[in-house]
């Protein structure tokens, strides 16, 4: 499991991002928007209250991937970031 105070740094990131706080939850990913907007929401957000807690969760429509793409790309840069994932729906 990834560690607090990690960097993860990777392709589909304009800019590496520290991990403040893990808690256990399904693993799944959902920012919309620059990344970077986002850490400077929650950095605020951390400003203001003890423990703020992120989940992450992707949701896909309309297109596809094919599996070696997901398992070379998608999967590499999670593994490559220290994520575990803990739920993952494939249809």
């Amino acid at each position: 499991m990834i560690k607090e105070g990690t960097v993860i740094k990777g392709p589909f990131w304009p800019e590496p991002v520290k991990v403040i706080k893990v808690e256990d939850f399904t693993a799944h990913i959902h920012p919309m928007g620059k990344f970077s907007d986002l850490k400077k929401m929650i950095d605020l957000i951390q400003t203001k209250f003890k423990q703020v807690f992120v989940k992450v969760e992707i949701n896909t429509r309309g297109g596809s991937i094919s599996k070696s793409e997901y398992e070379d790309k998608i999967l590499e840069a999670i593994r490559q970031a220290g994520i575990e994932i803990k739920g993952e729906r494939l249809e």
